[in-house]
């Protein structure tokens, strides 16, 4: 099966409405098939990772089984010309990982390995140079599954989630300053959350 991207073209219709009447705000959409949008990496697999920055995409990772050699290392741009494959992340190997884009350059970090072996490392690909390294910063919180992260003005927020040492439910935040590392900032968010960014404003649900 062929792996496309579709958009959903959403159109507002805007009503005029005398004083004292409720506003009506008629929301309508269709799906559109985006060129050059044919995915050329492998498609099944699971738990994948990816995030969006500006006009583009960012999709790789995940795992076709928990066996170690079926953990996928990929990472793919896609922008309005088509899909780039990025050199493979060199770090271990790891099932649900965080991925962001900031200032030039591709984030990774969080994940796990079976049985219980969570990552605290953060690693940066430049866009500009193409090369990856590996940043010295741990992560201060606990390795969690089922994490969110967003880019705002510069700097990575991560937190919420599930604990890999299975002690519950997170509801921590942490801020990621790529010049000066990691700060904790607290949030009441709870696991398996869902982030949206809008016009510089975070929402987040859960």
């Amino acid at each position: 099966m062929r792996s496309f991207i579709y958009f959903s073209v959403l159109l507002f219709g805007l009503a005029s409405c005398e004083k004292g009447e409720p506003e009506d705000s008629p929301l309508t959409g269709s799906w559109k098939l985006v060129e050059n949008s044919y995915f050329q990496g492998v498609k099944e697999r699971i738990q994948s990772a990816g995030c969006v920055y500006h006009d583009t995409l960012l999709f790789g990772m995940g795992f076709l089984s928990l066996t170690q050699d079926l953990i996928q290392n990929d990472l793919w741009l896609y922008t309005e010309e088509g899909w780039n494959r990025l050199p493979d992340f060199p770090g271990q190997k790891r099932i649900d990982p965080l991925v962001c884009m900031s200032q030039g350059g591709v984030f990774v970090t969080q994940g796990y390995a079976l049985p219980s072996q969570a990552f605290k490392d953060i690693w940066r690909y430049d866009l500009r140079t193409g090369v990856w390294d590996s940043l010295p910063y741990e992560f201060p919180g606990q390795g969690r599954t089922g994490a969110i992260s967003f880019e705002l003005e510069g700097k990575l927020y991560l937190g919420a989630g599930v604990s890999i040492r299975k002690t519950g439910m997170l509801s921590d935040m942490y801020i990621f300053d790529p010049q000066q590392g990691w700060n904790s900032f607290f949030t009441e968010r709870q696991a398996y959350s869902t982030v949206f960014k809008w016009e510089g404003e975070i929402s987040v649900s859960y």
